[in-house]
């Protein structure tokens, strides 16, 4: 299954994620271990959204696709803080 650019008529391949557990929908609207959105781990890490789909997308922060959006398990976010140096685009661009 390919993705539709935005000219219409452009093809690529879908960015790669992780089925939503059970336990992920029913976290996804409330609670501490909701699942996150692509603009609150922006500012948890002081980048801009952008910054979060490349990681996303490059498969450095395991996210899920809930529809149409990417979400982030709070575990997950805090595995990366505790592998990856914060502050930045880190030489990308």
């Amino acid at each position: 299954m390919f993705a539709q650019g935005a000219s219409g008529g452009e093809k690529r391949a879908p960015i790669a994620g992780v089925a939503p557990t059970l336990a992920d929908l029913l976290v996804l609207w409330g609670g501490r271990d909701r699942l996150l959105r692509v603009a609150e781990v922006a500012e948890h890490l002081g980048v801009c959204n952008a910054t979060v789909y490349r990681l996303c997308e490059r498969g450095e922060l395991p996210h899920v696709w809930v529809v149409n959006s990417i979400r982030i398990r709070p575990s997950d976010l805090q595995a990366f803080l505790e592998q990856e140096p914060v502050g930045g685009e880190r030489g990308d661009g």
